[in-house]
């Protein structure tokens, strides 16, 4: 039960600091289908249309690269569909880890921290966008055996006889649909917007024949994104074509064009939402990339903790956090930031961000989006303004009546949270303001009314804010404490008050206001923190599902080129150069790349972005790529040629420089008696 107390004029400055994510691009004309270099492919096992699977038989390895992934066996039976997340304490811990999100956890279950709570409930909101994210990461590992079929449905032979009806399923695929989140995951796509389309073709056909897994992520000319899961790659002497399972398409194959002399692609499936037709469309660099599955190993940071870095990129300085949500399925959202007088609206693919500004569209139903994800570098970027923008699905024209959520999260400061709608601008106040000294001043459009959230360590503080209202919202003191100031709809000021990250109880406390102008008189209502259930066996389910985390980070390599050296099944290897070798393959696995026995090579360098020869380091000062990981472990048994892979060796410089001009050193050996495989190659520095 809430207590209430009613407290007169701005009297309720003392009593609370005391406690307290497309249309047709192109021309809209359908590729040509990619001739296969063999005639025996076969329709996907239902024969429902899309293209043929491709047949790599007596093909050179080097031009047509296939993992066995069928999309009517390991494609899900149902298409993408828009609903709100089931994101709870459950996948919150599995995700991020106990301690990160419960603050506290008793008999009757974990007590989230007001800051987890909100986050969970913008991406439950964002889902209603789709869930294109979650159903291409879920298919793949199930198909890769890294998530169990038994886990979901015993009785199920394939993931194509999973039903969408059983909660099991949904809740695995909103799990991984959050996973885009992740620092990791997205360091790793960021990575691959610095490619060419037909350099993230080759490092996904080398991927692929040395066994790992990705999911791929395409964008539109109107600012969204769409996720699915690639499966084969075959170069016919002039294109590549990219075998996709999309999920707006169940049991159909599916084919990314990709022209490496006009450096673009071309998707003739697709569409703007599941089950809606579209003409095509198509992209050039920085519009298509990869995740490599191993960034997505939980549990990893939070977004929303209360650590120095909340789960940034790392601790290089400090950075906030935007997200932008609406559950309005016909509208998809974004953000326009405004730095130094110059406004970069989100939801308009042609804008080009300054540096220390990384944004992205949540990746839902096909090309829609319904949120936006952006990553802002205070030290690059130590002044900004940011309002929430919303366009129609239909008509992609802006809509001045869309309700959306926006949310900061920055460093040694609260978590702010506002709900409200979208409206013309005619005044330059922004919904945020966030100052070079850590404050944040947030307030809705003018003529409309919001809904704000401070979230502080273990208090949430909740209120209204009407319209011509603002809250100004600094950053925490020395006694972790955040100084709050309000002003209502007729400009008057109130005299403030804090916002602590503890409480005498060690509880969280979860505070109400609401102002009375004609009385003058704040009410508050608090009661304490309320307690979900945490599914134990759950948690393990869907950190059994992730597997083990990524040897030595998300990126091992540094300074690697688009073409970084292969590895063994299993390895960890990101862009940027080689990780380490991957555990010999199972003999029940499915079919694949990577060697035959005993564990693959350590990944070699990675080439420098430009340059005349393979294996080659950049111009000094900046090094080449770092040299492999070690081999991975012989596989059991008494298998022949068990011994472990050997590691990749490191880039070489280009010229007898110095030092920095060198290449990275190179890997350990595998720990296996018998004699190494070949090394790991290194990729050549595209041309």
């Amino acid at each position: 039960m809430m207590k209430r107390r009613t407290i007169r004029s701005w009297a309720v400055v003392p009593a609370l600091a005391g406690m307290l994510i497309l249309s047709a691009c192109g021309s809209g004309a359908a590729p040509a289908a990619i001739v296969l270099p063999s005639s025996n492919g076969q329709p996907a096992a239902d024969g429902s249309g899309g293209y043929m699977l491709p047949d790599c038989t007596g093909v050179d390895p080097a031009n047509c690269v296939y993992d066995g992934f069928d999309p009517a066996v390991n494609g899900f039976s149902f298409a993408n569909w828009a609903a709100v997340g089931t994101v709870d304490a459950t996948s919150l811990v599995a995700l991020f880890g106990e301690e990160a999100v419960c603050a506290e956890t008793t008999a009757e279950g974990c007590i989230l921290f007001p800051a987890a709570e909100q986050w969970a409930a913008q991406v439950n909101e964002a889902m209603m966008g789709g869930r294109c994210e979650g159903m291409a990461v879920m298919a793949q590992r199930l198909f890769s055996n890294a998530a169990s079929l038994i886990d979901l449905d015993p009785e199920a032979p394939s993931t194509f006889a999973l039903s969408k009806d059983d909660t099991d399923v949904i809740d695995a695929i909103d799990f991984w649909w959050t996973t885009q989140m992740f620092v990791p995951v997205q360091e790793a796509y960021m990575a691959f917007h610095e490619y060419e389309p037909s350099e993230v073709a080759k490092e996904l056909a080398s991927g692929i024949a040395s066994g790992k897994n990705y999911t791929l992520a395409i964008y539109s000319d109107k600012g969204s994104g769409h996720s699915i899961t690639p499966f084969a790659v075959v170069f016919n002497g002039t294109t590549y074509a990219i075998s996709v399972y999309d999920n707006n398409y169940p049991g159909t194959v599916q084919q990314i064009v990709v022209d490496p002399e006009t450096e673009r692609w071309s998707y003739a499936a697709g569409a703007t939402t599941p089950g809606a037709p579209t003409d095509g469309w198509s992209g050039g660099k920085s519009t298509i990339d990869l995740t490599p599955m191993a960034a997505r190993a939980v549990p990893t940071s939070a977004p929303f903790t209360d650590s120095e870095t909340k789960g940034t990129v790392s601790a290089r300085g400090k950075f906030s956090n935007l997200l932008v949500t609406s559950a309005d399925p016909d509208t998809r959202v974004g953000v326009t930031i405004t730095i130094d007088g110059k406004s970069y609206d989100t939801t308009d693919p042609s804008t080009v961000f300054p540096a220390g500004v990384v944004a992205r569209p949540l990746l839902g139903a096909g090309l829609s989006g319904n949120g936006t994800s952006v990553i802002v570098d205070r030290d690059l970027v130590p002044e900004f303004d940011a309002d929430g923008v919303a366009r129609s699905r239909d008509t992609d024209e802006t809509r001045d009546d869309a309700d959306y959520t926006m949310s900061i999260d920055s460093d040694g400061a609260p978590r702010v949270t506002v709900r409200t709608s979208t409206g013309p601008r005619e005044d330059d106040r922004a919904t945020f303001r966030a100052d070079n000294e850590g404050r944040v001043e947030v307030a809705p459009p003018p003529g409309r009314e919001g809904d704000v959230n401070m979230a502080n360590g273990y208090n949430n503080f909740n209120a209204p804010v009407p319209d011509g209202g603002s809250f100004n919202v600094g950053p925490n003191n020395r006694r972790g404490e955040a100084p709050i100031d309000f002003s209502d709809g007729s400009g008057r000021q109130g005299p403030g008050f804090n916002i602590p990250r503890e409480n005498p109880s060690g509880g969280v406390i979860d505070r109400r206001a609401q102002f009375d102008p004609q009385t003058g008189e704040i009410i508050v209502r608090e009661r304490p923190g309320r307690p979900e259930q945490v599914n134990g066996a759950q948690v393990d389910q869907f950190r059994a599902m992730a597997g083990p985390g990524p040897e030595g980070g998300p990126n091992p390599g540094t300074n690697g080129g688009p073409n970084a050296g292969t590895q063994g099944p299993g390895g960890p290897a990101q862009p940027g150069g080689g990780g380490a070798g991957g555990p010999g393959p199972d003999p029940n696995s499915t079919p694949g790349g990577g060697a035959p026995a005993g564990g693959g090579s350590g990944g070699g360098g990675g080439g420098a972005p430009a340059g005349p020869a393979p294996d080659s380091g950049p111009t000094a000062p900046a090094g080449g790529g770092s040299g492999g990981g070690s081999g991975g472990g012989a596989p059991a048994g008494p298998a022949p040629d068990s011994g472990g892979g050997s590691g990749g060796g490191g880039g070489t410089g280009p010229a007898p420089a110095p030092a920095p001009a060198g290449g990275g050193g190179g890997g350990g050996t595998g720990p296996a008696p018998g004699p190494a495989p070949a090394e790991g190659g290194a990729g050549p520095a595209p041309a």
